[in-house]
């Protein structure tokens, strides 16, 4: 499998879970248009759930509207999961990344970011990570959803003009180096 510098590989994830399911099933790519893209290909051809897709770089990131996210490599998490849903719990997925990804922040930084609905996860009023949930829908109800999740780590974001006043990273809201593993 491929490994960044920092040591972000499927083992190395993988090593580190704690989970039953999720992650337990993962492709970690050096590069990829997106993260969503890949997993719902995958989805379609029948990847377990849980199955994780983390990549180094996007060029063709995204969140909501089809609105640009900045991917560089190495920078930031990229990941998306696939789920296989009831019907009745596809609304509250978003609800439920956005909270993951406030307390795996704490708990891994100190920091203490904000929920600004219905997607977005903030420190200070800049976007620090975004969530997307995408859906396919069959005649006998929801076929997948795929959660991705941008987490902007080590991205200073003084050096992309089109977010420097809009968006940080752990590494810019804490004053020091955070690694993405």
């Amino acid at each position: 499998m491929p490994s960044t510098s920092d040591g972000l590989s499927a083992q190395a994830i993988s090593s580190g879970l704690k989970t039953r399911y999720l992650g337990r099933c993962l492709t970690h790519l050096t590069i990829a248009t997106s993260t969503m893209d890949v997993a719902a290909v995958q989805a379609r051809d029948g990847a377990p759930e849980g199955m994780v897709v983390i990549t180094d770089q996007q060029t063709t990131g995204r969140g909501r509207f089809q609105r640009r996210w900045i991917s560089p490599s190495g920078q930031s998490l990229y990941l998306s999961i696939v789920l296989r849903p009831r019907i009745e719990h596809l609304m509250a997925l978003g609800i439920v990344a956005s909270l993951a990804a406030v307390r795996a922040i704490h708990r891994t930084t100190g920091l203490s970011p904000t929920i600004k609905w219905p997607n977005d996860v903030e420190i200070a009023g800049r976007k620090l990570a975004g969530i997307l949930v995408d859906s396919t829908v069959g005649a006998t109800g929801i076929e997948y959803a795929v959660v991705g999740i941008g987490l902007n780590v080590a991205l200073d974001p003084r050096q992309h003009p089109e977010i420097a006043g809009i968006a940080t990273s752990l590494a810019y809201a804490s004053g020091k180096p955070v690694e993405r593993l």
